[in-house]
């Protein structure tokens, strides 16, 4: 049962980086959709837990030692390296959004031009990607963790205080929310793989799946009932739950910024990693790190709220094609790991 909790924390630890712990992913995606969106919240939390138990169950079937190995057992040479291209794509477009992110937070709570936020996380990565990558997913499972806790608590302390109002209806809500979901699965699938070594059978995978979904689903509500409140009533700004925490007293956003700030530096830093992985065989690993920090110092510039919403949604209906893949693939398995229940009960 403790690696079932474990493993469930990890990779909902996976799914909250920065855009998500900002609140701009939920107003983005859910809340300007209006009331009924809940239900895209409902819908993405399923996902989570659906594709969480469908890849480590196969790979605790299938004893995978990796990501690749898993991928390899169903996917030709060309598919997978259209995989690879989406994954380093949708890596670097993460890293960039980390550093217009973090530029905003020095914007905000500094009034220091956004180059300048950028440019400390960038270099910050960088060094620590040039020279210590080990133990990476440890730290990130470990900082996810007290991310996790910390926005449940901000977001019930925020709520408190505050009257429920009505807001607008809204559609849409049903394919931003597949979309949402899509993006954060691309590259979910490497860390699914790596926890399922403490997996012991086909069972604790779903329940896994079980256990993120029901985190996940929790999370996201608390968050989207709060920034629901305040939508089309007060600017929220580019970071929304850090401009609520502002207006509360500067003790919650002193708080809400160390919170961000870790959400950031560890949602940069270990997708960071997994594009210099990528590249690194053709180029290097200096001349690899010193490009991806470069593309996210430039492309920072753009705006964090305009990158989730458009660099995040294309993604994101790029990783639909590839859940549909996931779970066709997943069917199949399941006819052949049924024959050959079949074959062994015959003989």
């Amino acid at each position: 049962m403790k690696n079932i909790f474990i493993a469930a924390g990890a990779y909902a630890a996976a799914l909250i980086g920065a855009g998500f712990a900002s609140g701009q992913e939920i107003v983005s995606f859910f809340v300007r959709y209006g009331k009924y969106s809940i239900l895209g919240v409902a819908a993405s939390a399923v996902i989570f837990g659906v594709f969480a138990g469908a890849v480590i169950d196969e790979c605790v079937e299938r004893r995978t030692a990796s990501y690749k190995e898993y991928l390899d057992g169903f996917m030709g040479r060309n598919i997978r390296k259209a995989v690879e291209c989406m994954t380093l794509f949708f890596a670097a477009a993460v890293f960039c959004v980390m550093a217009a992110c973090c530029g905003e937070m020095g914007y905000m709570l500094f009034g220091i031009k956004n180059i300048y936020g950028a440019l400390v996380i960038c270099v910050l990565c960088g060094i620590i990607m040039m020279y210590k990558t080990d133990d990476v997913l440890t730290l990130n499972a470990l900082i996810g963790g007290i991310i996790i806790v910390s926005i449940i608590t901000c977001c019930i302390y925020l709520l408190r205080y505050r009257e429920h109002q009505a807001f607008a209806a809204g559609g849409k809500m049903i394919v931003s929310s597949i979309s949402y979901s899509g993006y954060n699965l691309l590259t979910a699938g490497l860390i699914l793989s790596q926890l399922a070594s403490g997996i012991k059978n086909r069972k604790d995978a779903w329940l896994v799946g079980f256990a993120a979904a029901f985190s996940m689903f929790v999370i996201m509500a608390l968050m989207w009932g709060l920034l629901s409140i305040y939508y089309g009533k007060i600017p929220l700004g580019e970071i929304p739950m850090l401009t609520l925490a502002l207006r509360e007293n500067k003790y919650i956003a002193a708080v809400y910024s160390v919170i961000l700030f870790l959400a950031v530096f560890s949602t940069a830093l270990s997708n960071g990693i997994s594009a210099v992985n990528i590249i690194k065989n053709k180029i290097g690993k200096r001349w690899a790190v010193i490009l991806v920090a470069a593309v996210g110092f430039c492309f920072s510039g753009t705006g964090f709220s305009v990158l989730i919403d458009k660099v995040y949604r294309a993604c994101g209906y790029v990783g639909v094609l590839f859940l549909m893949y996931i779970i066709w693939h997943y069917k199949t398995f399941l006819k052949n790991v049924k024959n050959k229940e079949k074959r062994r009960k015959i003989k």
